[in-house]
């Protein structure tokens, strides 16, 4: 019964109903604002993993072709980001770690890399050398996945690599 009592106190004469409705439009406003502003300023990476065939020509020797994981990390926002170098990371522990970073001698890209707006970051691994180093301890059941992290240290994954496929692509029976 009080807030009819009250409500009927109030005059609602067009100077009030402009009002509120004014400070209703800019509140609505403030807080879109806000929103595209967080929206805005997220970050957007895509992780792209796939085990791909490189062709190695030599003049003197026979033409070969080695496993690699092809990694592209590809900037979908709006700003640019500094992105650290790609780990991998296995579903299993290997060494008490489930994540480690594999430094090719072939990779001279220096860390942190700026990805602006749009624009692609491409490396490789060779799968040989990661298999022998680390990945010889998984069995054919397990799966790792390319991670990256920005310099705000939120970190971005690509899809599952089975463990099936990757040993498939360097013929090794397990």
């Amino acid at each position: 019964m009080t807030s009819i009592n009250l409500l009927s106190h109030i005059s609602l004469n067009s100077k009030t109903i402009i009002s509120i409705y004014a400070a209703l439009v800019a509140s609505i406003a403030l807080i879109w604002n806000i929103y595209e502003a967080i929206i805005k300023n997220k970050g957007r990476l895509h992780v792209d993993a796939s085990i791909k065939f490189q062709i190695i020509a030599h003049p003197l020797m026979e033409t070969t072709t080695r496993p690699i994981i092809n990694i592209k990390v590809t900037n979908r926002g709006q700003n640019s980001r500094y992105i650290q170098r790609p780990s991998i990371e296995t579903n299993k522990l290997i060494d008490g770690k489930n994540g480690f970073v594999y430094v090719s001698t072939d990779d001279y890209t220096k860390f942190p890399y700026e990805l602006n707006p749009g624009s692609q970051f491409e490396t490789k691994i060779d799968l040989h050398n990661i298999f022998n180093d680390k990945l010889s301890r998984l069995s054919k059941n397990d799966y790792f996945h390319i991670e990256v992290a920005d310099t705000h240290e939120k970190t971005y994954k690509s899809k599952r690599i089975s463990m099936k496929d990757a040993l498939s692509s360097i013929k090794v029976k397990i």
